[in-house]
């Protein structure tokens, strides 16, 4: 037995009261926070969609500031609404259909993803194809490489929405 003041084992005296540790961090956790964590193939597709969505968005921002950097290198210091006029006035537009295009590509990652979400597989071939669009529409027209990134991601997610699942064993019954 210890010795008063003195600590025994993991830093307890023999009159604390409750374990030391939890024997595993699972045991320590509610059904319902246990499942909380648990990784899903929906689960995982709505993330990659989500992702690819949003770096859709990112590719508008990147593409706009590459184009303004290469304009300065050439220009000099130009302000955001006379680079904006003159994408207009030289004809330019492909610049500024580019944009809506990403915007549209980024809100169907995100309709994805909040259908992958809900257990919606059938999102699947459509998020697939959507994809594939976004990385041809970002290779050839506008977005680069950042939204050829997003498209993978938009495809990829689409993929797993795809995969079959396996059957819960509750259903089996």
């Amino acid at each position: 037995m210890p010795q008063s003041g003195s600590r025994g084992v993991n830093g307890f005296s023999g009159s604390d009261v409750g374990p030391t540790q939890p024997a595993s961090a699972a045991a320590s956790r509610t059904p319902r926070q246990a499942g909380r964590n648990h990784r899903t193939p929906r689960r995982d597709a709505g993330i990659l969609l989500a992702v690819g969505g949003g770096v859709h968005f990112l590719a508008i921002l990147v593409s706009l500031v590459l184009v303004k950097v290469v304009i300065e290198a050439r220009a000099g210091p130009v302000e955001w609404g006379a680079f904006f006029d003159s994408l207009s006035v030289t004809g330019k537009v492909m610049l500024l259909v580019g944009i809506p295009v990403q915007i549209l590509f980024g809100l169907a990652g995100a309709l994805a993803a909040s259908l992958a979400f809900e257990g919606r597989g059938a999102v699947g071939t459509t998020t697939i194809l959507t994809g594939l669009g976004g990385i041809v529409f970002s290779l050839l027209i506008f977005g680069g490489i950042v939204g050829m990134i997003g498209g993978v991601l938009v495809t990829t997610g689409g993929a797993v929405t795809r995969t079959p699942r396996a059957p819960r064993s509750d259903t089996l019954k």
